[in-house]
């Protein structure tokens, strides 16, 4: 078993310093050519060393907001201008990480349609959907999509799926928005101006007592997935972003949300391979039992391990457990069941 570490880690936000170059001694890292002197710079720190980019040079490692609150900047006027405007054109694509987004811009439909015989269909099948998906790709499909996308009753049902709100303060499609860019993604509280932050990697606003108290938003590594939980984080396809450490960090939410998914693929795959190659019912209805939403335990060290159920004698029980758990054993457990050779 692993203890259970407390991380308070931030994720890293973009930050350089800009400044005029005072001699002809300094190349760009990415260009190769000499910075001359006077002209605007960008220094950034890597680990014990500074690389110097031409501002044309320079792209971000982080594609996320800047803040010039996170930035140096030694800059007479004139070259304080050129840099808000390569500040404005990068940041027009990212929502800022500092500060609310009180007055989200109306929205209203540029194309109408007449309503089909298959409307009703339609509006049932993208409640199932996710918002990416409708706003990004059905709404461009045809018109009718388009429209559709639009309907009010479906934007009702994601405020109330997803924030469990039924009262519009507008229509519901533009407070679904209000609430996404201004609500703490973690207790949906409106957090106050002055600790406002957006979280790089989720790309919704938490505030400072989800970030610093809740369990949830604990940042993780990937060595510790791999420790704690007995399996390789590639499989869960998680959403890794950078710490200030550089190492890659998540959320542990994350993390138990992709487990949970893997798990009953895990349980569903299992139960398939058995039903096609006629394992007995025992052991099939022994796997149908098994809860994929409890098989794991902190001690009160703080130490995960396998939340096995003392209560069933078999000796196939660990194994199974241990296949959905984590994948244990692989297509050989597999075959080893087929064979009935525990």
């Amino acid at each position: 078993m692993v203890k259970f570490r407390s991380s308070h880690q931030e994720m890293k936000r973009v930050s350089f310093t800009a400044e005029i170059a005072q001699f002809n001694k300094t190349s760009c890292k990415l260009c190769k050519s000499i910075i001359e002197k006077g002209a605007l710079r960008i220094k950034t720190h890597s680990y014990n060393c500074c690389n110097f980019f031409h501002l044309n040079c320079y792209t971000p490692s982080l594609k996320q907001y800047i803040s010039k609150s996170d930035l140096c900047i030694k800059l007479d006027s004139l070259h304080k201008k050129v840099l808000d405007d390569w500040l404005n054109n990068w940041n027009q694509n990212y929502l800022p990480l500092d500060k609310p987004y009180h007055e989200p811009p109306k929205l209203f439909k540029l194309i109408n349609s007449k309503s089909s015989k298959f409307r009703r269909s339609w509006i049932e099948i993208f409640k199932y959907s996710t918002i990416k998906d409708l706003v990004r790709k059905f709404s461009r499909v045809n018109k009718e999509f388009y429209h559709i996308s639009w309907d009010e009753e479906l934007w009702q049902f994601f405020c109330i799926r997803d924030f469990s709100c039924i009262v519009p303060k507008d229509t519901y499609r533009n407070q679904y928005v209000t609430i996404l860019m201004e609500i703490c993604f973690g207790c949906k509280a409106v957090p106050k101006a002055e600790h406002f932050y957006r979280c790089p990697l989720i790309g919704r606003p938490l505030c400072p007592c989800c970030r610093f108290n809740d369990k949830k938003f604990i940042a993780v590594t990937g060595p510790y997935i791999e420790r704690a939980y007995n399996i390789d984080p590639k499989v869960l396809d998680l959403k890794f972003g950078q710490g200030y450490d550089n190492k890659k960090i998540t959320y542990n939410f994350l993390v138990w949300e992709a487990l949970a998914v893997y798990r009953e693929k895990n349980k569903n795959d299992l139960l398939d391979f058995m039903k096609d190659n006629c394992v007995s019912d025992k052991l099939i209805c022994m796997v149908e039992k098994i809860s994929t939403k409890e098989m794991d335990y902190t001690d009160i060290f703080g130490r995960i391990g396998a939340n096995f159920d003392s209560k069933i004698i078999d000796i196939w029980y660990q194994q199974i457990f241990s296949y959905i758990r984590n994948g244990e054993g692989g297509s050989e457990f597999k075959q080893r069941l087929l064979k009935n050779e525990p």
